[in-house]
């Protein structure tokens, strides 16, 4: 073997590289010497750097493979790029790691590929592993395992391949999945008999590129099984081109559900969802046995529920833990917004089975009212949501807009709504009969925290009112009759944040309060336009605010050809 010192210099004569090769393959440490010239050329690791950094050093092993890189000070001693002291390292681990964002890293690099890398913490606790036969590992801050498996080469990748497993923090084992060059195919979960409570203790099946799906197979402490079919994963997509599940088909008994085995697509889960809205869900998630929601760790050791509120995770939900209401309320708002009222009905009512969501229910009269179900959205409104005011509250408002400067209607107000809202009814009288100079702050700011969550906590009230700036359209669609009682006298209502509130808002006939409508810090995408065209209740708009909302030539037609705005 012939071996070979190589020094090169700057042209001033200064030391520029300095390294030894055995049959021409690089096998000791690379320096690279900071010129004592400024402009002679570099390499980009010496841009840059600490005024006290001298040398640049490349770590290779005998073999010829890259192990390390550093920096040193003239006295031979280790620091980082900018000349600073780095702390003392670590005894396990070793001379050739890096210190690279406040963690110890060893990479093995054989030509242009890595071939193996460890990752430590500062302290010196092995945090990930990635060793030369494909064996990737991770561990937990306690030093138990965290994951296992191996990886494959394809090309320059190394995706996982074959089973995975994951640990958490105690030891437990919860987690295996089998991949095929970096594409999980199948997975099996654990939990603990005191997890399961007495329902199943392992899940297994196999994966799309969504997430779970087909058939999977449970089992129990006692080791008995069960088989199930999930179907398709329930996306987007499917949910638009399977909106239009009929009457008939959702009226399948409950009787006739435990007769089926399986669940052949999306469709099929849909058609059972409504039908658990419209009959209930205890029958059917009896029928699933469905036990405790499932617990899983993410990539960051943390605990997640599986089945949390996402539509790729509603076939999960549905099977493998409690339905969450949540995730129907998010798809019965999809789907209300592509102008599908019927399924958007069924999702909600659906909803409200597993909670009492006052925005769901909120939602629900958008529904009914969209669909031409108005007595019924009245009845429900009036009845169920404690924050709409009576049709005497409404009539005396409109009274206050139309003889702002009487205070006959505001006191008769106040009388009305003094149980209800004691803080507002309270200032009414004290500023219209004594002014606001004569001991009122406090009651100002009894009112002010009493609207403050829902509005602003910057109001002035005059006369027992005060003027609305503008609002939030997640909490105006909550509850419209606040904006109102605070504000009878605004005639342009400005909703900021509105880009998914616009479907639901187009059906609330408290737009019909208003003689002017303005967005701020929205976007009308998504057939959001053509919403506000179909409204029904805004013939007496005189201004529509659309400034800065995105709207293109297409998607402003609807508005420009609307006959809803005869005043505009």
């Amino acid at each position: 073997m012939a071996s070979e010192v190589v020094e090169l210099r700057y042209g001033n004569g200064a030391l520029r590289e300095r390294y030894t090769t055995v049959d021409g393959k690089v096998v000791s440490d690379h320096c690279y010497y900071v010129p004592t010239d400024p402009d002679d050329e570099v390499i980009g690791a010496l841009d840059n750097v600490g005024a006290n950094v001298r040398v640049f050093i490349v770590v290779h092993a005998d073999d010829g493979d890259r192990i390390g890189a550093r920096w040193e000070d003239a006295d031979g001693r280790e620091v980082d790029q900018h000349g600073s002291r780095i702390p003392e390292r670590p005894a396990n681990v070793p001379a050739a790691a890096s210190l690279i964002q406040n963690e110890w890293h060893f990479m093995r690099h054989r030509g242009d590929v890595l071939i193996e890398s460890r990752t430590w913490t500062r302290k010196g606790k092995l945090r990930e592993e990635d060793l030369p036969d494909g064996t990737d590992r991770g561990y937990h801050g306690n030093g138990k395992l965290f994951w296992e498996g191996m990886r494959v080469r394809v090309g320059a990748r190394r995706p996982q391949h074959g089973w995975w497993r994951t640990w958490d923090a105690k030891g437990v084992l919860r987690r295996e999945s089998e991949f095929h060059e970096g594409t999980e195919v199948r997975r099996t979960c654990h939990r603990t008999s005191a997890e399961a409570d007495g329902h199943e203790i392992q899940r297994s099946g196999p994966i799309d590129d969504r997430g779970e799906a087909g058939m999977w197979t449970t089992r129990d402490a006692a080791g008995a099984t069960r088989t199930v079919a999930l179907g398709p994963r329930v996306t987007d997509d499917t949910v638009h081109a399977d909106y239009e599940v009929n009457d008939t088909e959702v009226g399948l008994s409950i009787d006739a559900l435990r007769t089926l085995t399986r669940i052949p697509d999306a469709r099929g889960l849909l058609a059972r969802i409504r039908l658990a809205g419209r009959e209930g869900i205890e029958p059917l998630v009896a029928y699933l046995g469905a036990g405790p929601p499932w617990r899983d760790l993410d990539e960051d050791g943390k605990w997640v529920a599986l089945g949390r509120a996402d539509l790729a995770q509603l076939a999960n939900t549905l099977w493998w833990g409690a339905l969450l209401g949540p995730t129907l309320a998010e798809l019965a708002a999809r789907l209300f917004a592509q102008s599908f009222p019927l399924a958007a009905l069924d999702m909600i009512d659906a909803a409200l089975r597993t909670g009492d969501e006052l925005a769901w229910m909120t939602a629900r009269v958008g529904y009914l009212r969209r669909l031409g179900r108005i007595a019924e959205a009245d009845s429900v409104s009036d009845r169920d949501d404690p924050r709409r005011l009576g049709e005497q509250e409404l009539t005396l408002l409109a009274a206050i807009r139309d003889a702002p400067d009487d205070d006959g209607p505001r006191l008769v107000f106040a009388d009305v709504i003094a149980d209800r809202y004691p803080e507002h009814a309270q200032l009414i009288v004290a500023q219209c009969n004594l002014g606001p100079a004569a001991g009122t702050e406090r009651l100002v700011k009894a009112f002010v925290a009493s609207v403050a969550p829902q509005l602003s906590d910057s109001l002035e009230p005059v006369r027992g009112f005060a003027h609305v700036y503008g609002v939030d359209a997640a909490k105006f669609v909550a509850d419209p009759d606040l904006v109102y009682r605070v504000d009878p006298l605004m005639r342009e209502l400005q909703l900021s944040y509105a880009s998914g509130q616009v479907p639901q808002l187009a059906v609330m006939p408290a737009l019909r309060r208003y003689e002017g409508l303005a967005f701020v810090d929205t976007y009308l995408f998504d057939g959001a336009a053509g919403h506000l065209a179909s409204s029904p209740h805004l013939a007496r708009l005189r201004s529509l605010g659309l400034r800065n909302t995105s709207l293109d030539d297409d998607a402003l037609k609807p508005i420009l050809e609307s006959i809803s705005y005869p005043e505009l």
